[in-house]
């Protein structure tokens, strides 16, 4: 497959159970880049598995507090659209 064909569905995986925790730090772990080179490539479905306590992940930097609200962010606006889509309201 040419990577112009694009990919129908992409399933994304946080693979941490909490910002804390995380092997790598939460810098790698809410990476803007990360996200940014999954998430488009889905031309009709795009799935972040995750822990629901990485939206409330501690953080100790502003850096680390804006990555986190980029996730969190999308979280909220993922789950509106999630529920809008089931025929439900946001």
């Amino acid at each position: 497959m040419s990577p112009e064909a694009g990919i129908n569905v992409v399933i994304f995986s946080m693979r941490a159970s909490s910002g804390e925790v995380s092997p790598r730090g939460i810098e790698f772990l809410f990476s803007r880049n990360r996200l940014n080179m999954a998430i488009p490539r889905a031309q009709a479905l795009a799935v972040v598995v995750a822990s629901p306590a990485l939206v409330r992940t501690r953080c100790s930097s502003i850096e680390q507090t804006r990555l986190v609200n980029v996730y969190c962010r999308a979280v909220a606006e993922g789950s509106a659209g999630a529920g809008a889509a089931a025929g439900g309201t946001s």
